[in-house]
């Protein structure tokens, strides 16, 4: 039997807990199966707006905001069978009208007859989540680099509905990467890089991201939380900057081709403007003399001079080709280049052996760059009809390597002399010495490769007597 002292100290353990109960920072509720309020702690409340004796008055259900309400029900059912399916996060109406967030943690008591309510207050937590969701640039990925979340704030930013982007690859691109660096990123360590992204409408954006790792309370990797920072204006300030600088740069580059193009003008104007001028000046001295000129004399005279001022007007016209481009770009592919170079070029196709490697269209001067390759064309078949090689050979290489597109023209003909290799590009220069006739082709080439196309062309002695001229371009996109 229980004795009167056993009866004081439950009475002194009880009226204890219910001190602890009251005094808690929770409020704690209890309430039938009905949801109605049966008791409450001193922290109820505050939280809810209603004084204790209120409270008894009222339903847990009818405080709870509609797309709450079966959710709970639910929670408290499933709690009837599993203990631990219990908790949840809801919102109620304040007497005060104001919206509270709450976390409830639901038991049944062993009586199955009333409900425990253990709720904290996490309104200032929701309240932080939301604004994050509306100004934080965020998503958050799986391991599988599938999106399972996206803030408002990025959903405005890529023009995409959080629904339409659950459970999609995220598949931007880190810059000058072809995917975001993901092995990179270890533990608990941030991982820092700029970002190229696409809208729903395909424009591109830039971002500044910061990456890190999602675990489990177990310290798993569950995914990746993406925090992003739109620097896409700041990245076209850059462009525009490096846009002008390169503008800057190719007027210089021209300026200096048109005043080595002015020299050069001068120095092939000069002999056959004197040569008119003696022309000129015979007739006038002729007639002077008042010697009489036949009409077949004079006109074989002024037939000369015609013909010579046909040739300045030629050599006006050709360094014009060089300084400036008059087609516009096209997209194109190196088969179709090679092909079009092969029927300016004066060389048998049969003639050349050609490996093509597949590579993507890309934008460029179709025209003028085979017209370019076709004079290396017709100076390897030069090179080669002056050499004594039994197995003469022309050799053709197209392919893409990284951001690049890459033409090589071999041939056996015979090496160029070490000391003069590297001036083959200059108009005019050697040209008796090399006897292939180059003129001012190789300057054009040169002119049109790296002035025009911003590559690079070079000229190689390899072994075997070959000699490689390698065209470098970088992909167009124009």
């Amino acid at each position: 039997m229980t004795n009167e002292k056993d009866i004081k100290t439950i009475q002194k353990e009880s009226n204890v807990l219910k001190e602890i109960i009251n005094n808690s920072w929770n409020g704690i509720g209890i309430i039938n199966l009905e949801f109605s309020f049966l008791y409450s702690n001193i922290a109820f409340s505050p939280i809810l707006g209603y004084s204790r004796a209120e409270l008894k008055k009222l339903n847990f259900i009818d405080l709870i905001t509609d797309e709450y309400k079966e959710d709970f029900k639910q929670i408290v059912s499933k709690n009837f069978e599993d203990k631990y399916t219990n908790n949840l996060q809801l919102s109620c109406k304040r007497k005060d009208g104001a919206l509270v967030y709450l976390n409830v943690t639901v038991s049944v008591m062993e009586s199955k007859r009333h409900i425990i309510l253990d709720v904290n207050d996490i309104t200032q937590t929701i309240s932080e989540q939301q604004i994050i969701q509306k100004y934080l640039v965020q998503i958050q990925v799986d391991l599988d680099k599938n999106i399972v979340m996206a803030s408002d704030a990025y959903c405005r930013l890529s023009g995409y509905k959080e629904s339409e982007l659950i459970g999609k690859p995220y598949t931007a691109k880190q810059k000058n990467k072809e995917s975001i660096q993901w092995e990179e990123i270890k533990d608990d360590n941030e991982f820092s890089c700029v970002i190229l992204d696409k809208t729903k409408e395909k424009s591109n954006f830039w971002i500044e991201s910061i990456i890190k790792p999602k675990h489990n309370k177990y310290g798993d990797i569950l995914g990746y939380t993406i925090v992003m920072f739109d620097i896409t204006n700041e990245m076209s300030l850059e462009k525009n900057k490096l846009i002008l600088q390169e503008q800057i740069t190719d007027r210089e580059e021209k300026l200096n081709i048109m005043t080595d193009t002015m020299k050069l003008i001068a120095h092939e104007w000069r002999q056959p403007l004197n040569a008119i001028s003696l022309e000129i000046q015979n007739l006038i001295v002729s007639h002077q003399l008042g010697e009489k000129l036949t009409e077949e004399k004079t006109m074989d005279e002024l037939s000369s001079v015609t013909k010579k001022i046909e040739d300045l007007s030629k050599i006006i016209n050709n360094f014009q080709n060089i300084i400036e481009i008059t087609e516009k770009k096209v997209e194109t592919n190196t088969k179709s280049i090679i092909s079009k170079a092969l029927d300016y070029s004066t060389i048998d196709e049969s003639a050349v052996e050609c490996k093509r490697e597949q590579t993507n269209y890309f934008f460029t001067y179709m025209n003028d760059l085979s017209k370019s390759i076709s004079h290396i064309l017709d100076n390897a078949k030069e090179f080669n009809d002056k050499s004594d090689a039994k197995d003469k050979k022309i050799l053709v290489n197209t392919y893409a390597k990284k951001n690049n597109i890459i033409f090589e023209i071999s041939n056996n003909g015979g090496h160029i002399p070490s000391d003069i290799i590297s001036n083959i590009f200059t108009p005019y220069f050697s040209t008796k010495d090399l006897k292939n006739g180059v003129g001012l082709s190789l300057y054009k080439c040169k002119t049109i490769v790296e002035l025009h196309l911003k590559g690079t062309i070079e000229a190689f002695n390899l072994p075997d007597d070959f000699v490689m001229f390698k065209i470098t371009l970088p992909k167009d996109s124009e």
